[in-house]
């Protein structure tokens, strides 16, 4: 772990992150949390939902320098059910761009000319 006071973003995995707030259930060296990819549901992704929720409804009693905001993204996430499970949370959505994707075929090539024909294009 590469960290000192002068850390202003930590990048941890889901089950580091299971292991930190484990350790220190309010999280106090943390004030934002963001939660990637939460459409690619995990155990460990599950836990931190439910232990985040949790931590919400207990932050009127914790003494923390500054509250914790916890950010859940996805580009697929079903957004009605994540706002209502922290209970109807602000909703931030940003749509997706789609770019045309061309498909380009070469014609078959034998196992030497693979190599050198790697490299030519159309």
């Amino acid at each position: 772990e590469c960290i000192s006071e002068g850390t202003v973003i930590k990048y941890l995995t889901d089950g580091c992150l299971l292991r930190q707030i484990l350790a220190d259930p309010h999280l106090t060296q943390y004030s934002v949390v963001i939660l990637d990819e939460a459409h690619e549901r995990s155990l460990c992704t599950d836990i931190l939902f439910g232990l985040l929720k949790q931590l919400f409804h207990q932050e009127q009693e914790i003494q923390r320098k500054e509250p914790l905001t916890v950010v859940v993204m996805s580009a697929t996430l079903d957004v009605e059910k994540f706002s209502a499970f922290f209970g109807h949370c602000s909703v931030v959505e940003i749509p997706g761009r789609k770019y045309l994707v061309e498909e380009i075929f070469c014609d078959a090539l034998g196992p030497r000319d693979a190599n050198s024909s790697a490299f030519i294009t159309e």
